[in-house]
């Protein structure tokens, strides 16, 4: 089981963002270099009052080797520097072998 060089996945992205304009605007930047966006908000703290914003982006990648993984943590580092946001990591779905 893993994720071997090779392989297409689908690559899901975490992003925080200071606020919701800096949040769409991430969202917009990232979906016109052909990600998939979605914005959220949820409202933290021990009155509810502080809202915090958050962008998942994710993008079908084929042919997948860490060369290919370090150029899209750096996209998504650079789009949310642009952006007073801040990239939080980034998941895969690990397909069972079927061997």
């Amino acid at each position: 089981m893993g994720v071997r060089p090779g392989d297409t996945i689908e690559f899901d992205a975490f992003l925080s963002a200071p606020n919701e304009e800096a949040a769409n605007q991430l969202a917009a930047a990232l979906t016109a270099a052909d990600w998939v966006t979605d914005v959220s908000s949820l409202k933290t703290g021990v009155f509810r009052k502080k809202v915090t914003w958050s962008v998942s982006a994710s993008k079908q990648v084929p042919a997948v080797d860490l060369a290919k993984l370090d150029e899209l943590v750096t996209e998504l580092e650079a789009a949310a520097a642009r952006h007073g946001a801040e990239f939080d990591g980034w998941g895969t779905e690990v397909q069972e072998d079927s061997n």
